[in-house]
């Protein structure tokens, strides 16, 4: 929105609910530190630490203490109070729901395009789509060009997992549903398959690129377990599944993500199948090894009888 907006006669912004939106601490890094980087690479890998450590501490006011995101809730309220003067326009744009229940944004250009004179923000509920523009729930109709569509993630419910079946023809988007992934990778009555950025595999705090490493390497340590043991097939245990689903929800119990609010986060059901709900060095410790006693394996040669007495290379089984 705040790169178009400069761009356009005017901009109508249909906000359902506002979002918490906090400063970006981006800046440009100054020649120095470039030089110290080149020639002290360890203090590169301190830098990374201490900012992995940082945001990894935002699990303690998300899932362990929410009541310590009141100092981020005052900052939040403070970023719109120096971009925004209409005591009425602030008002439509801060929450009332606590910070993290719904995803925070970080942006020090989005209150300031709301604030300018070319942008109205529309609170009204939308009750339909004609052909001159959008009527609001209370029959007013704001004449429209374009209409640009950013309404959130489908996450759990992807529709590319409509197209995976697994045993008996059952869809992955039934079983994802119904019971998530275990370790946000592997599902029971789908020998074989492996999803990276899986249910109970977003964060709220920090990179997901921490957790696709960390299921990636899970992945790689399984490929190589099987080719060690001649293993066909690897799936995991109804009950292992079963026990990790019910871990999830019971550690989302108490955070801020079921506090209340409505978020993409959460199924029809009000039940976490999205983000990891505790640190993230706990996930990459759990999926550090492949851990066999979890899964059924199959012999490759016990497959290969089934396929008929075909040959099976390992490559095959994966």
């Amino acid at each position: 929105m705040p790169s178009i907006q400069p761009s356009v006669a005017h901009l109508d912004v249909y906000q359902r609910t506002p979002a918490w939106v906090l400063p970006h601490p981006s800046r440009p890094v100054p020649k120095l530190e470039h030089w110290l980087y080149r020639t002290l690479p360890v203090t590169q890998r301190i830098r990374r630490g201490v900012t992995y450590a940082l945001h990894e501490a935002g699990v303690l006011a998300l899932a362990g203490f929410p009541r310590l995101l009141r100092t981020a809730q005052w900052a939040g309220r403070a970023h719109i109070r120096r971009a925004v003067v209409d005591p009425a326009l602030a008002d439509k744009l801060t929450p009332r729901y606590d910070m993290g229940c719904k995803r925070i944004l970080i942006s020090n250009t989005y209150y300031p395009a709301l604030a300018q004179p070319d942008v109205d923000v529309i609170t009204d509920r939308i009750a339909s789509v004609t052909p001159a523009g959008i009527v609001n729930a209370g029959g007013v109709e704001h004449p429209v060009d374009t209409i640009v569509l950013a309404t959130g993630f489908s996450v759990v419910d992807s529709p590319s997992y409509r197209l995976v079946h697994g045993r008996h023809g059952r869809p992955l988007l039934d079983k994802f549903a119904q019971q998530g992934a275990y370790l946000g990778t592997t599902a029971h009555g789908f020998p074989n398959l492996f999803v990276l950025s899986g249910p109970n595999t977003g964060i709220g705090d920090t990179s997901l690129v921490y957790m696709i490493e960390s299921q990636i390497a899970y992945v790689l340590d399984c490929l190589r377990t099987m080719r060690r043991h001649g293993i066909g097939t690897v799936e995991v245990r109804h009950d292992i599944h079963a026990a990790f689903f019910a871990e999830m929800l019971h550690a989302t119990e108490g955070t801020v993500w079921a506090s209340g609010c409505h978020s993409w986060y959460l199924d029809d059901k009000s039940r976490n199948l999205t983000l990891w709900p505790g640190f993230k060095f706990a996930f990459r410790r759990r999926t550090r090894r492949f851990d066999t006693g979890s899964y059924t394996c199959t012999p490759e040669v016990v497959v290969a009888r089934r396929l008929g007495g075909r040959h099976l290379h390992w490559a095959d089984a994966i």
